[in-house]
């Protein structure tokens, strides 16, 4: 799961990136077309338009890796939550283990016990 929250990392920063660049293809789009209309592209409305156009691209690439981070996040929480159920299963079966040779200790000691005050029988 850590392999995939990195990969999900990686994937929302070349999605970023694309998107930046699809952005700045259409501010180029937009700027030609205005110019071959006989538009000064350089200030006015045009000028509006294109900043307007750059700053949401860059809000878009923003929450193109704020939502990959989201998910790389979930997804290191989830490693998190596994590698400690794993931990967990390890330290009951040490417990499980630890267990059974007092078990096995005590009823030994006890048949060794009971035999030797009873006369000699093993109570196993």
């Amino acid at each position: 799961m850590r392999n995939n929250a990195l990969s999900a990392e990686q994937q929302g920063a070349v999605a970023a990136a694309e998107h930046q660049q699809k952005v700045k293809q259409l501010e180029s789009t937009q700027i030609t077309q205005g110019a071959a209309s006989g538009v000064n592209t350089a200030t006015g409305t045009a000028l509006e338009i294109s900043t307007e156009t750059a700053g949401s691209g860059e809000l878009d690439a923003l929450r193109i890796m704020d939502n990959a981070r989201r998910t790389a996040n979930g997804l290191n929480a989830q490693a998190d939550i596994e590698q400690y159920k794993g931990n967990a299963a390890a330290t009951g079966g040490a417990l499980t283990a630890a267990g059974t040779l007092i078990g096995g200790a005590a009823s030994a000691t006890q048949g060794y016990y009971g035999a030797k005050y009873s006369g000699g029988k093993a109570n196993w």
